[in-house]
């Protein structure tokens, strides 16, 4: 983890902690509260594994290995409106769901053409009374997913494609 200092008109960027657990390199990085610490780094590896980290000193509050079963290695994460669960993607046609809670796989969400390159989460409304919380996942070859995040929908709501194919 860097710090960026400003003294003097000058901005330095410094090191501020430097974290160890992976066996494997770093594939993806997200923020997200975290049994009680209220802003942890949760680092996603190329091996599978997933950790937790207190952004404030540095200690592993978690490591999972193992944990998801896309294979053969996630690329990247993003955590869901509720703040509790985290959507990962990767080289596979799948995103799996995970419970920052019971550090498990709730559920997978398929129908990708290739494998998941970017995701991103937020709500379809202003309003907080009536927010729809939505996943926006999108494959390498341009397959663009809406999910909804409400229970009991677990169909993509809107497919859009935004490059052709040419094979």
């Amino acid at each position: 983890l860097w710090s960026l200092k400003t003294l003097k008109e000058q901005s330095k960027v410094i090191p501020k902690i430097f974290i160890m657990a992976h066996q494997s390199s770093v594939i993806a990085l997200a923020e997200a509260p975290f049994r009680g610490v209220p802003t942890a780094i949760i680092s996603v590896a190329s091996d599978g594994s997933l950790s937790v980290w207190d952004s404030s000193d540095g200690m592993c509050l978690e490591d999972q290995k193992d944990l998801f079963q896309c294979s053969p290695t996630p690329g990247c994460i993003c955590l869901l409106p509720d703040k509790r669960y985290i959507a990962v993607g990767g080289h596979s046609m799948e995103v799996e769901i995970v419970d920052l809670f019971t550090m498990k796989v709730t559920s997978v969400l398929k129908n990708h053409d290739d494998w998941v390159c970017s995701l991103y989460a937020g709500t379809l409304s202003t309003d907080t009374r009536s927010n729809s919380p939505i996943l926006l996942s999108m494959s390498v070859r341009g397959l663009l997913r809406f999910w909804s995040l409400n229970k009991d929908e677990e169909l993509p709501m809107q497919t859009i494609i935004l490059f052709a194919d040419n094979n």
